[in-house]
């Protein structure tokens, strides 16, 4: 085949530049950097870096193991006694470095383009809310998926087979696509039979090992959730394919709609039933099992798994050496993504200077609150420690608590206290270190609208 001939067939190569790949994780960089505030002040991330600082140690929080990976490079600095604001830097960046590590083993070691292209591409196009709600296992699960394919299609098998272990234990969301994997693999027919049912196999064993005898709060609640629901769900277009209507997840839908459509069109007809089936069964269970459909950044976070699909069946069904127009599409929908997380920053932005006004305005109350206040604050629970943080690194440490029934607290703030949470239960704490120096003073109760 002449190397013109090649370039024609192979439209990927031009998106694949030796450098193009690397520009993207620069700008991912970039903007992890930048929005550093943003990815660490937002529910989980506060709370994180408040018990790494007052416990100096990592933290398991409801048995979610994997996610200690993120916490050492925030522990490291706080050992070393560096300032709140480069704690902060260093676990947006940690998150950062997860990926870019998975990235540059994909590519350099086990040296599989494709799946790199698909970590990258997973990591923007169908991110906006969730590039600063980043603490979801899920994401990294997918990063760790393209390593683990890369694996099977390049014949490590031992490798893959300890990476399948691994993985079993980040989230219990990523079985189901594992059952979608085989399903395309076994078809596909470039992996043996025996490395998918071995992987396969292996996988699972790991996972129902981890469900049984190290069960975190998501495997509960939502096994809980699922058999609850199964009795009495109404699967309707509304309450299921809600994401066709919804513009904040249209990149997915476009991404997913496309690669159908296309796959369609090249007459790659059971490419097509495997992932229109799995679409929707997963659009099925996600409805089964989620119990906050309100929150954008939640959805997004699991309609992810929509667009890695569909990525990769264009990968393994070889769609984009045929479809000459695929690398603008890819190139146009990628400047789309990193605009996206531009726009949406906003939101986060203002949710900062909004905590530090309220947190100064409200030390140590104790507060209900309406409507115009839940849009800003999104969830409760976290808020004491949002509102610790972001006072602090402005000036004077300060601590409020959001609650709907503030007098369910009465009894509980007669005395001095420094800092009360009620994150799943009624918590006290005494932060007394050089990060936070919160006065002793007494809890009152309060509103915000």
């Amino acid at each position: 085949m002449t190397d013109k001939k090649r370039k024609v067939t192979r439209p990927l190569s031009k998106l694949n530049s030796e450098n193009l790949d690397w520009q993207l994780l620069l700008a991912l960089f970039v903007f992890s950097s930048f929005f550093f505030l943003e990815r660490t002040s937002f529910l989980d991330n506060p709370f994180t870096i408040f018990k790494l600082i007052n416990d100096e140690s990592l933290f398991i929080n409801a048995s979610r193991y994997p996610a200690v990976i993120m916490q050492v490079l925030p522990l490291i600095g706080i050992k070393l006694g560096l300032p709140l604001k480069v704690i902060m830097f260093l676990h947006s960046l940690g998150y950062f470095l997860i990926h870019a590590s998975l990235f540059y083993i994909i590519r350099y070691v086990v040296k599989n383009r494709e799946m790199s292209w698909l970590l990258l591409l997973t990591l923007i196009i169908p991110v906006a809310h969730t590039f600063f709600w980043n603490n979801n296992e899920l994401f990294l699960g997918l990063s760790a998926l393209c390593l683990w394919f890369a694996l099977m299609r390049k014949h490590y098998f031992i490798s893959s087979l300890f990476c399948g272990v691994i993985i079993a234990w980040i989230h219990p969301l990523l079985i189901v696509i594992l059952l979608f994997f085989v399903a395309v693999s076994l078809w596909e027919a470039t992996i043996s039979r025996l490395v998918i049912f071995a992987n396969a196999g292996l996988y699972t064993a790991s996972y129902f090992a981890k469900n049984i005898f190290f069960p975190n709060y998501y495997d509960t609640s939502k096994n809980e959730l699922l058999l609850s629901n199964l009795s009495q769900f109404d699967i309707s277009l509304s309450s299921t394919f809600g994401i066709v209507s919804s513009l904040a997840y249209w990149p997915i839908v476009v991404s997913c709609c496309g690669v159908l459509f296309v796959l369609l069109f090249y007459k790659k007809w059971l490419y097509g039933f495997l992932l229109a089936g799995f679409i929707c069964c997963f659009l099925v269970l996600t409805a089964l099992t989620d119990s906050n459909p309100e929150y954008i950044f939640y959805n997004e976070g699991n309609y992810r798994v929509l667009f890695f699909a569909a990525a990769y069946v264009m990968i393994v069904a070889k769609i984009y050496q045929k479809f000459l127009q695929f690398r603008y599409i890819v190139a146009a929908l990628v400047l789309i993504g990193f605009f996206r997380i531009g726009y949406t920053s906003s939101f986060y932005t203002d949710r900062i200077s909004w905590f530090q006004t309220i947190a100064n305005e409200h030390d140590r109350q104790i507060m209900t609150y309406g409507t115009d206040t839940k849009k800003k604050l999104v969830q409760s629970w976290a808020a004491p420690c949002e509102s610790l943080i972001l006072s602090t690194i402005t000036g004077p440490s300060k601590t409020i608590l959001f609650t709907e029934d503030a007098k369910s607290f009465e009894t509980e703030i007669g005395s001095p206290k420094q800092m009360i949470t009620t994150q799943g239960k009624f918590l006290i704490y005494n932060p007394g270190n050089k990060y936070f120096n919160l006065v002793n003073k007494n809890y009152s109760r309060g509103h915000h609208d």
